[in-house]
């Protein structure tokens, strides 16, 4: 599909495919360089938290692209890069994971994850511009994904507060040129405290009931505000 007098199309008057069709050409502006830092991260696998080069690299792109990055986000190997248009609108976050396998190097694919990350908001950047979208493009560099729970720590660190949704490009077994939307599952631990009360011989049963009921509860899928305790 072709664009025709682009500077007349706003965000009021633009239809998806032509907001698609600008991401995908600007991406395809950058696809040299992206390889090279793929490639690059290829080749100089990093354990979790010592992704030195491969944080400097995307860093050092990044800040050359002009955006505002903040280097060493919570982790000493993580960053934020951000880009922002006009007031209001949404926040839109991204991921970018860094690190390496023992022994087998980046066969998990964080080299293409990682560049995905940086495509995704340079096109977008394209896009917001463009179309004159006003919101908030916030990519995270995040370290540590297959052991240390980098982006745990990072959340643990309210490093996601104020995003609206946050996405990531992961490859998989498909078609070249072809991909999938899902979500996914999160999982965190927490302690619950529980104060029981004392009870009369006759009413024990109903308390070893209730008691089983939440001990049953660690076999269940819980979905958050399921459970109110008191």
């Amino acid at each position: 599909m072709a664009i025709t007098n682009t500077n007349a199309i706003t965000s009021d008057n633009a239809d998806v495919d032509q907001i698609l069709q600008t991401v995908h050409e600007e991406i395809l502006q950058y696809a040299e360089k992206l390889k090279q830092i793929s490639m690059y991260m290829f080749e100089n696998p990093e354990l979790a938290f010592k992704e030195v080069k491969a944080h400097d690299c995307l860093v050092e792109f990044l800040i050359q692209e002009g955006f505002e990055v903040d280097e060493h986000f919570h982790l000493a190997t993580s960053f934020k890069a951000i880009f922002k248009h006009g007031e209001g609108g949404h926040t839109f976050g991204l991921n970018s994971e860094l690190d390496a396998l023992p022994g087998i190097g980046h066969a998990c694919g964080h080299p293409l994850i990682a560049v995905a990350g940086v495509a995704s908001l340079l096109g977008l950047r394209k896009a917001m511009l463009r179309y004159n979208i006003a919101g908030r493009i916030i990519l995270l560099g995040t370290p540590a994904e297959e052991t240390g729970g980098g982006k745990l720590k990072l959340l643990q660190a309210n490093a996601y507060e104020g995003m609206d949704v946050c996405m990531m490009v992961h490859p998989g077994q498909s078609q070249v040129g072809q991909a999938s939307i899902s979500p996914t599952l999160a999982v965190q631990s927490f302690e619950v405290e529980f104060h029981g009360v004392s009870t009369e011989n006759h009413y024990c049963c109903k308390q070893i009931f209730d008691l089983q009921r939440i001990r049953n509860l660690h076999m269940q899928l819980v979905p958050l505000g399921m459970v109110s305790m008191r």
